[in-house]
């Protein structure tokens, strides 16, 4: 009998092995004691001696944090709603599914498979000792072997269509990966297990195991490179039987901000000069403000004129008067020249082009008046 499968997915994303991007699958984990680093079939991992966390960190990015779900804090057989990432509660369901004449049942029970307990489903268990990924995360079928809820005792994992839900925190996250098991192929009476982000507002398909290839048994590291963009939710879409594992995120590090400042009254006096990161004299704002300035017009400075900001000195917008495009320009300058000197500003050089760029005086303002540090420093000759 031909399985239904979900909506046909024409893209095939190309799928290689999911190391982190230094190329270790499984670097230290948070909060473990002690614990020894072991290689096995090229695949690095560190052997734990104390509590198992929810997940584990890798390194990504720079510039971000990143952490692998792996369902290690759970026991062979659980189902579970919720797991942890960041520190944070993420919380697991499965959202539908629907039969695909293989006589299989499904529930709505998320269940922890330990794939080192030996005996309940041998493909998944040879695919998750290949790789030493000891607990996955399984559809658990219908059987009989525990209440709708669990726990079970015969731990196995439903030949039917499934919808997996993982909702996390609103942040601005990547999702860089994940490891399917003992997907069976191919085409067209395959398996697969898609990806989609933000479900409610994208639904943006991001990445596929690859239905080309029989991996029964086998487990498959889909790797999204750099990472998919998303805001909240990850939708796992079941074709079939399987699990996943190591669901690899990341989020930007929060970055502790500045409380300095000194005004455009401060950088414009000559006798602070010797504070300037760029020649006072020969910097014109354009020079700066690259971006904002290539290919942009904005209203003169000068009406009588026609100024353009772009081209005046750094120093000579410093002093313009008014309002409007010239209290913007003139924060705008104080905010660039706070960002690349010595001051703990609370903007970046860059942020405070985007400022500019958004036409965010009050915010420019409010950062140029905090605390200035810098005081009096002529020119050299």
């Amino acid at each position: 009998m031909v399985k239904i499968r979900f909506a046909p997915i024409v893209a095939v994303v190309a799928v290689a092995a999911l190391a982190a991007c230094d190329g270790e699958r499984i670097p230290t984990e948070p909060g473990l004691q002690g614990g020894d680093v072991e290689v096995i079939d090229g695949i690095t991992f560190k052997k734990t001696t104390g509590p198992i966390q929810a997940s584990y960190v890798y390194e990504g990015p720079e510039g971000y944090v990143c952490e692998a779900i792996d369902f290690e804090e759970f026991a062979h057989g659980e189902v579970i709603t919720q797991t942890t990432l960041f520190g944070d509660p993420v919380t697991v369901k499965i959202t539908e599914w629907n039969d695909i004449g293989e006589g299989d049942s499904g529930t709505f029970d998320a269940l922890v498979y330990d794939t080192d307990d030996v005996g309940d489903d041998p493909d998944i268990e040879a695919a998750g000792q290949l790789e030493n990924l000891g607990n996955v995360l399984v559809h658990q079928e219908d059987n009989g072997s525990g209440p709708l809820g669990g726990p079970y005792t015969l731990p196995d994992d439903a030949d039917v269509n499934s919808v997996f839900l993982f909702t996390l925190p609103p942040d601005d996250y990547l999702v860089q990966g994940f490891a399917a098991l003992d997907q069976e192929g191919p085409e067209p009476d395959g398996e697969f297990i898609a990806l989609r982000i933000d479900v409610a507002t994208d639904g943006t398909l991001v990445g596929i195991t690859d239905v080309t290839v029989n991996n029964e048994s086998k487990v498959e590291f889909v790797d999204l490179g750099m990472g998919a963009a998303f805001t909240e939710t990850l939708e796992f879409d079941f074709a079939g039987s399987g699990a996943i594992d190591d669901i690899r995120i990341c989020k930007m590090e929060e970055q502790e901000r500045g409380e300095e400042g000194c005004t455009p009254g401060y950088w414009k006096q000559e006798h602070h000069f010797g504070n300037w990161p760029v020649n006072p004299y020969t910097t014109t704002f354009g020079d700066a403000f690259t971006v904002a300035c290539d290919g942009m017009t904005y209203p003169s400075v000068n009406p009588e004129d026609g100024t353009d900001i772009c081209t005046i000195l750094l120093l000579d917008a410093l002093s313009l008067k008014g309002g409007g495009v010239n209290a913007l320009a003139r924060h705008a300058a104080a905010g660039w020249l706070n960002a690349m000197s010595s001051v703990d500003y609370f903007w970046t050089p860059a942020e405070v082009e985007g400022a500019f760029m958004a036409g965010d005086k009050g915010a420019l303002e409010m950062a140029n008046e905090s605390y200035c540090p810098l005081g009096r420093a002529e020119l050299d000759d």
